[in-house]
C-alpha cells in the first residue's frame, strides 16, 4: 500500500503487478493510465522499488565505492548548464536505501520518492529513458 499523501499525478507506482502512471486520485481512489481499469482502491497500488535499471534509466552514473565506502550514484543535473553543474547525489545502497548527499537526513527506496524530489529541486518531471 502506499501512503496517498506522498502521491503526486505522474508518479510511476505498481499495479497488479506492472507499472502504472498515476493521473490523479481523491480521498478514496488512484486513477491510473491503464486502457483496462479506471480507478483503483490505495490498499491495491504499490510503491516501485529503486533499482540499478531505474536510475540507469534515469541518466544516474554509477560510481562505485565512495569517499566512505559506499557506492554512489550521481545524476539529475539540476542547474542551468550556464551555471555551474550541480548533481543530486545518492549514496548507499538500493537494498537499504539510498541517503542523499548533504544535509537531508532522508533515505530514499521507492520510484515514486525519487520523482518527487526532482521535481521539488527542478520544478520539472523525472524523464525515466525506458
Amino acid at each position: 500500500m502506499i501512503d496517498p499523501s506522498e502521491l503526486r499525478k505522474g508518479n510511476i507506482i505498481e499495479y497488479n503487478g506492472e507499472h502504472a502512471k498515476v493521473i490523479g486520485f481523491d480521498e478514496e481512489y488512484v486513477y491510473l493510465n491503464i486502457p483496462t481499469v479506471d480507478y483503483v482502491g490505495f490498499d491495491e497500488v504499490f510503491p516501485v522499488e529503486i533499482t540499478k535499471q531505474i536510475l540507469l534509466d534515469s541518466d544516474f552514473i554509477f560510481r562505485k565505492c565512495g569517499i566512505s565506502g559506499a557506492d554512489i550514484w550521481q545524476g539529475l543535473d539540476f542547474w542551468d548548464k550556464e551555471c555551474d553543474m550541480s548533481y543530486l547525489t545518492l549514496r548507499g545502497s538500493i537494498k537499504h536505501g539510498l541517503k542523499i548527499q548533504g544535509h537531508i537526513n532522508s533515505r530514499i527506496k521507492f520510484l515514486h520518492e525519487l520523482q518527487n524530489l526532482y521535481y521539488w529541486i527542478t520544478r520539472k518531471e523525472l524523464q525515466l529513458t525506458k
